[in-house]
């Protein structure tokens, strides 16, 4: 029974079932409930210093990896805005010294590919133009003496001619006509 402070033991002494005497001890517990009162308050003190030492690295990790972030997050900001190009200044050896040479590698990129995709669509653009210009010239060049073939060829079918005449204009003047007309299909066409 250890509620009135003191911790009892009983041992009786026996020898064959008969009882001889006993042993009866007292131990007070107070010394031992001083120790575990002041135990737990140290263990709640370390407890304690731990939270808060825990607490402020968490803070301390916190900022810096915020502060970073930050600048990664404007640094997109940037790109999206002013396009490819743009590079952070983060000098470290870290992880996050490592996402800003990948950011930096994929801005420089972003932004020679950028430069190669818009001189291909300049040449592009030159190429259509020349195309259209051609596809003008080769329209008028094409075209007009073709017209006037055929214009000769019917003003020679009026005329008086001999059967075997007659059939060589129409056969030049049915050829000209599909000439004329596959011209026309492949200019329009391109």
């Amino acid at each position: 029974n250890v509620d009135d402070g003191i911790f009892d033991t009983y041992y009786p002494i026996e020898s064959d079932g008969l009882e001889y005497g006993s042993i009866s001890i007292g131990f007070t517990t107070s010394s031992i409930n001083s120790m575990l009162t002041d135990a737990k308050k140290t263990i709640s003190s370390i407890a304690l210093i731990e939270v808060i030492l825990v607490a402020i690295c968490s803070f301390i990790l916190g900022t810096y990896l915020t502060k970073h972030l930050y600048q990664l997050s404007f640094a997109v900001k940037k790109v999206r805005t002013h396009g490819p190009g743009f590079q952070l200044k983060i000098k470290s050896d870290d992880e996050l010294g490592d996402v800003v040479k990948a950011f930096n590698d994929m801005s420089t990129s972003l932004s020679k590919n950028y430069t190669d995709i818009k001189q291909a669509r300049e040449q592009a653009e030159q190429a259509s133009e020349s195309k259209s210009r051609f596809l003008a010239s080769m329209s008028h060049e094409i075209r007009t003496p073709m017209n006037g073939i055929l214009g000769i060829l019917s003003l020679l079918r009026e005329t008086e001619l001999t059967k075997d005449q007659s059939h060589l204009v129409n056969i030049a003047s049915t050829s000209g006509e599909l000439l004329l007309s596959i011209i026309n299909d492949i200019l329009d066409f391109s």
